[in-house]
């Protein structure tokens, strides 16, 4: 660990011992745990490949997934800022489910003819059986 880090921990020690509001404890954590990981993200990302389906019948494929955000691939163009709908679909051993979630792109890159995107998922719930909807 750094100097760096460690005069940042000893902050973090007198705020946290003087009572700081919890939200600004919160606040405090998330930059505290962003300056620990090398690439910042504030969620850990897995790589999974997946089929999804975007709101319009538009399908895709995850390259990777983390609970606060997800990054696909589809033939489509996508517009950074833009807020989209789309669902995954999974079978599971108790039956198959659907994870239906409502994003913000906030980064687009031209892959060959495909299109990548990177999603914040702003709100997501799972529902029994396969759909082919989105948020709704």
């Amino acid at each position: 660990m750094t100097f760096v880090m460690l005069f940042l921990w000893k902050i973090q020690d007198a705020i946290l011992k003087k009572g700081l509001p919890p939200p600004m404890r919160r606040v405090w954590q998330r930059a505290m745990f962003c300056l620990m990981k090398p690439d910042n993200r504030i969620e850990p990302r897995e790589n999974h490949v997946l089929p999804l389906r975007l709101d319009g019948g538009v399908e895709g494929i995850t390259q990777n997934v983390s609970a606060s955000g997800i990054y696909f691939e589809t033939d489509t163009k996508q517009a950074v800022g833009s807020e989209i709908d789309f669902t995954i679909n999974f079978d599971t051993p108790g039956g198959p489910i659907c994870l239906k979630c409502h994003g913000k792109i906030i980064r687009t890159e031209q892959r060959g003819k495909k299109t990548g995107a990177a999603v914040n998922i702003l709100e997501s719930k799972f529902a029994a059986g396969r759909d082919s909807s989105a948020m709704g």
